[in-house]
């Protein structure tokens, strides 16, 4: 018996170390929760609750060179819902497609494919009634969010739309090292200015921390959190707003390009491609149909005609030859080859001229003016290929400008090593020399590179590298100018210069001038005509010019695709811009005098 109450009391005390163990864990446990680990549960309780929001910085404007807003800002209303409810058949997400009447079959197909990691953009632009439905059935709309963003407006349309670029979506590509910036369904800079200046213009985004309920939506803000976002840099760009439009009108409904340069440093005072676009359609996500229709159009529309379309130089290259023959004395300003025809034998083959009854007996001069093939079909017949491609390079043909913006084309000056390539050693003739003179052939030039060209020709004899922005300024008011550079040497001899002004004001003032519908009253001008063979159709219109003659302050190209004859088309064009600009220039000049 009294082992048997030894035992039963072991049991008893064994029980009770059990029981007073398991509880002193308990107060531990508590202990720890309550007064050790407090504060980290507390923190765990607190981001139960609280989230913190990025706040998107505003994208810098872009503006012209007098400060009138080209692209900047205005506020869009975003839906949005959890990433969790992003999926066909949630009630709220259904329930949200019938209220607003959107195409369910497109929405669903957009935010299945979306990389938005929390929470999923319906609608990336709300309209007033839109939203007034939203909050009228927010009971019946859990996990719906609606938030402010700034959204890149295009104040004047498709306005130097090659030039600004556009915004769109971000892709897998374009995060890489900047994923800590980027998230998915962002927009970031493509092309122009917008993808050249992407991260300056994008600013640095603040964020805040606000405090939501168990259905998500935010019931408050805690000031401790709030980071202030800083606006991206403001740009302004060398064109000015009236000249850009006077250009863009004037080839309205052409294809081709058009180029205005400051002679005296480069500056690009306006420079439109033709068919534009309107890069407002980006802004909020253009559709696939969209942009497939965009890139399909046969008349290319997102094509950079300004820096990327290639044309043979026609008859404006005819200063290049004139001067090769001229520096290397194979010609004077006085020489007279054989008499115009109508056409030049070389072997068995007759190279025509444009006139078809010829021009008769010309100095160079007059060859010029009155763009004589036959004159220099002669002259390049005494050049080597070597003088010809120096004389080109020397006016910065075959090479980028080193315009700001991005994808220039470089051109082509062909050479004898280029010729060897394609047809082998000795398989071309010097029938190639006769169509370079003139300026056809492979020859291959930008309206941009033109236009440099011939403002070497009216202004120091230097090539200038072309600007397309002027400052920057940012968030603190810092400006930073462009800086003006030129190459080392002059294109050609200074007494070439002086002959080839002459020449090409006679082209214009001259009464058999081709270049004579490029005239303004009050404003001598000095320029060539151009009609460009083009072996898939129609030849292209080119005019060359720069005014005025004797102090020039700008230089002007411009190329219209499958138009003809360039005194006829081109000419006019240039003359009616160069209308406007001193118009411009005089009223500007009148507006800033005190």
């Amino acid at each position: 018996m009294v082992a048997e109450a030894t035992g039963k009391e072991r049991r008893s005390r064994t029980l009770l170390v059990l029981v007073a163990a398991c509880y002193s864990l308990v107060v531990l446990s508590l202990l720890s929760t309550q007064v050790v680990r407090r504060e980290h549960y507390a923190s765990l309780a607190r981001s139960n609750r609280q989230t913190k929001m990025r706040i998107p910085a505003p994208r810098g404007e872009i503006l012209d060179r007098q400060g009138t807003p080209l692209a900047d800002n205005v506020h869009q209303a975003r839906l949005t819902v959890a990433r969790s409810r992003a999926h066909e058949g949630d009630p709220s997400l259904e329930r949200l497609l019938s209220l607003l009447d959107l195409n369910r079959e497109s929405i669903l197909r957009r935010i299945g494919s979306s990389r938005e990691p929390d929470r999923v953009t319906v609608l990336r632009h709300a309209d007033p009634e839109q939203i007034a439905v939203v909050e009228e059935h927010r009971p019946v709309l859990p996990d719906v969010q609606l938030d402010l963003q700034p959204r890149r407006r295009y104040r004047f349309g498709s306005l130097a739309s090659h030039l600004l670029g556009y915004v769109g979506e971000v892709g897998e590509g374009d995060m890489g090292a900047e994923e800590r910036f980027y998230q998915p369904g962002d927009m970031i800079g493509r092309g122009g200015v917008e993808g050249l200046a992407e991260r300056q213009l994008r600013g640095r985004h603040g964020s805040r921390l606000v405090e939501v309920n168990a259905a998500g939506h935010i019931i408050g803000e805690i000031p401790e959190g709030y980071t202030k976002a800083e606006r991206g840099v403001r740009i302004y760009l060398t064109i000015s707003q009236p000249l850009q439009a006077a250009l863009e009108t004037l080839l309205g409904g052409k294809r081709g390009a058009g180029v205005v340069l400051e002679v005296q440093n480069g500056d690009l005072l306006a420079a439109a491609s033709s068919p534009d676009f309107d890069p407002n359609e980006f802004t909020g996500g253009i559709s696939a149909s969209r942009w497939r229709e965009l890139n399909e159009d046969p008349s290319t529309p997102l094509f950079n005609r300004i820096v990327q379309g290639t044309y043979p130089p026609g008859s404006p290259y005819k200063i290049i030859t004139a001067t090769a023959g001229l520096q290397t004395g194979k010609v004077r300003p006085t020489t007279r080859f054989s008499p115009c025809t109508g056409g030049w034998r070389l072997g068995n083959r007759v190279f025509r001229c444009w006139k078809p009854e010829g021009h008769g007996s010309l100095d160079l001069e007059g060859a010029i003016a009155q763009s004589c093939d036959v004159y220099f079909y002669q002259l390049a017949e005494r050049l080597t290929l070597d003088e010809l491609e120096a004389a080109a390079r020397a006016f910065g043909l075959g090479k980028a400008t080193g315009l700001e913006i991005p994808g220039e084309a470089s051109g082509l000056v062909p050479s004898v090593d280029y010729y060897d390539r394609r047809f082998g050693p000795r398989g071309w003739t010097r029938g190639v020399m006769l169509n370079n003179a003139i300026g056809q052939g492979e020859l291959l030039v930008t309206p941009l590179q033109m236009a440099r060209a011939y403002a070497a020709v009216g202004g120091d004899g230097h090539l200038y590298q072309p600007h397309v922005i002027l400052a920057r300024e940012n968030a603190y008011g810092v400006t930073e100018f462009r800086q003006v550079l030129r190459s080392r040497e002059p294109v050609c001899d200074e007494s070439i210069r002086r002959f080839l002004r002459r020449a090409l004001v006679a082209v214009v003032s001259a009464e058999r001038g081709t270049g004579s519908l490029a005239r303004v009253e009050g404003v001598e001008v000095a320029g060539k005509t151009g009609t460009a063979e083009n072996p898939s159709g129609e030849d292209h219109a080119w005019f060359v010019a720069y005014a005025p003659a004797e102090n020039p302050e700008i230089a002007v190209a411009v190329i219209v695709e499958n138009a003809g004859h360039g005194g006829d088309v081109a000419a006019p064009i240039v003359g009616e811009l160069m209308e406007t600009y001193f118009r411009w220039k005089h009223e500007t000049d009148q507006a800033v005098q005190p």
